[in-house]
């Protein structure tokens, strides 16, 4: 367990990506897709690291099932505030169409 982050660094990381993303979809596409970019990077490497065959069952047995539930909400928060940002992006746009029209 030494190699694997501890669970406040990997909810900080999380939570950092995660509010990146969300403002910078807010502020602009491209600068949205370059950060979500960089934090699918990061949450697919340590997905990796657990789906790993041998390196998931060390993980569980060393860390505990918590430990595991626990870096995948943490993922899945981050994706959720990258998609909160997209989506208001999106709202933001339509309705600057709307009022055009």
């Amino acid at each position: 367990m030494d190699k694997e982050p501890p669970l406040a660094s990997l909810w900080g990381w999380a939570l950092v990506l995660g509010v990146m993303g969300f403002f910078a979809w807010r502020r602009h596409f491209a600068l949205g897709a370059v950060i979500t970019l960089l934090a699918a990077v990061r949450v697919w490497s340590f997905h990796l690291e657990l789906a790993d065959p041998y390196v998931g069952p060390a993980i569980l047995h060393e860390a505990g099932r918590s430990y595991v539930v626990q870096a995948y909400t943490a993922m899945a928060v981050c994706g959720a505030l990258h998609l909160g940002g997209l989506t208001a992006l999106l709202r933001r746009r339509h309705r600057l169409v709307e009022g055009a029209a």
